[in-house]
Formats: C-alpha cells, structure tokens, sequence
C-alpha cells in the first residue's frame, strides 16, 4: 500500500460489530501511520464511520488505539504494527513506495512548502485552494517528513497546529511521519 492510503483506507469488515457505527449505509475508515523497521509497515491509529449519503462523519463513531499495545480492544479493532486487526484481516500491513514523485518531498524544502489543494479549505468564512506546510524530518535516516504546522496565506486567520489528542484532526490536516495529510 502507498503511504498515503494511511490517511484514511476503507475496508470491508462483516465481522466488526459497531453499533450504530458499521451499518447499512456507513462505510468504516481506519487510519495510521508508519512503523517497525524502517517505517515500512502499517499501524492502525484509529477508525470512524462516514454516512455514505451525506458523507459526513457519524456522531459519536470515532474510535481511537487504546494506550497499551497489546489491548485485546487494539489487536482486534486495529491490529499491531505490521498485523492487520483479526475482526479486518484485509487492512494492508505493510507501506511501500509511493510511485508518484510528487508525493515526496525534498529535504531542502521542508522550511515552507506551499501546496495547491484539490478542493478549496474554508475557515472563518475565507477560502483558499493554497496551503502552506511546516515541517521536520522523522523516520530511519530522517528520511521522511513530519508536518507540525499549515496555514493559509493572504492572511486569511486560519492555521493548524499537531494536536496532542485529537489523531484525526492531526491525520487529516498534517498527517503523520512518511504519510502525507
């Protein structure tokens, strides 16, 4: 799987039983990041429920990695490094190389990287197809970019910094080590 696709993957999953959350008309996403040797494997962090009319997030269906490894909640809803849950054994468990060059980004860039987004970001009732990333290198090597801020430009008041406890806000907006947002 490309690095990417750790930001968020959806996946069948017949057994999981999510109450209100894994029903006719939601669809599960899992998301993660990079780990064991050489970050070349997966490590699901979390999963939510997305309503497959509106397309929005479901109420009260967020789903986090609990704090020891080994949880039996972790190991069955989320796996461990490298393992796919047993409740979705179809998760991908390994990272390989992005095909597309232009997810990479050079060591020499990482003081300020301007993007241009797909889709607009709205907030505080401006908008913007332009983004502006800052980071710092992680991983083997140090190899890989970890993104810790975004803003918008033009002073349009709306920036994004890591959040301590909040991994989806962190997966959407900066992504994680080697795993763009």
């Amino acid at each position: 799987m490309a690095a990417s696709s750790l930001a968020s993957l959806s996946a069948v999953a017949p057994r999981l039983r999510w109450p209100g959350c894994n029903t006719f008309g939601t669809k599960v996403y899992w998301f993660g990041e990079r780990c064991g040797a050489n970050l070349a494997k997966a490590r699901w962090t979390g999963m939510y429920a997305v309503n497959t009319t509106t397309k929005e997030m479901v109420p009260g269906c967020m789903q986090y990695r609990r704090a020891t490894e080994s949880d039996p909640w972790n190991v069955a809803h989320l796996g461990i490094c490298g393992v796919a849950p047993t409740l979705v054994q179809n998760l991908p468990t390994s990272v390989c190389a992005d095909t597309d060059a232009a997810g990479c980004v050079s060591p020499a860039r990482l003081g300020l990287l301007r993007l241009t987004l797909k889709r607009a970001v709205a907030c505080n009732g401006s908008s913007s197809r332009q983004l502006i990333l800052q980071g710092s290198r992680c991983g083997p090597g140090l190899g890989f970019v970890q993104w810790s801020s975004a803003q918008m430009p033009d002073g349009a008041g709306c920036s994004f910094t890591r959040s301590p406890s909040d991994h989806k806000y962190n997966n959407d907006w900066l992504g994680t080590c080697g795993v763009s947002p």
